[in-house]
C-alpha cells in the first residue's frame, strides 16, 4: 500500500459502506448503555439502519468495545 495509506478493513454494512475500522472508532466515542451506544452509532454511521443484515456484527463490535472500554 502507498505510505501513509491505511490498509482497508473488513467490510460490515454493504448498505452504506461502513467498514468495521470506522465501525470501532466511533464506538470508542459513543458514551451511554449498548443501546445509546447503537442508536449513537448507526446516526453517526447510519450502519444498521437500512436492511439490518449487518446488526448482528454490529452488535458483537459493541460488546466487544464494552470489554475493552
Amino acid at each position: 500500500a502507498p505510505i501513509g495509506l491505511a490498509p482497508r478493513s473488513k467490510l460490515v454494512c454493504s448498505c452504506f459502506g461502513v467498514s468495521e475500522t470506522a465501525i470501532c472508532n466511533q464506538l470508542a466515542a459513543c458514551r451511554g448503555n449498548d443501546a445509546e451506544r447503537l442508536s449513537g452509532l448507526q446516526g453517526a454511521l447510519r450502519c444498521g439502519t437500512n436492511c439490518g443484515s449487518c446488526l448482528p456484527e454490529i452488535k458483537r463490535l459493541l460488546r466487544q468495545s464494552a470489554v475493552i472500554a
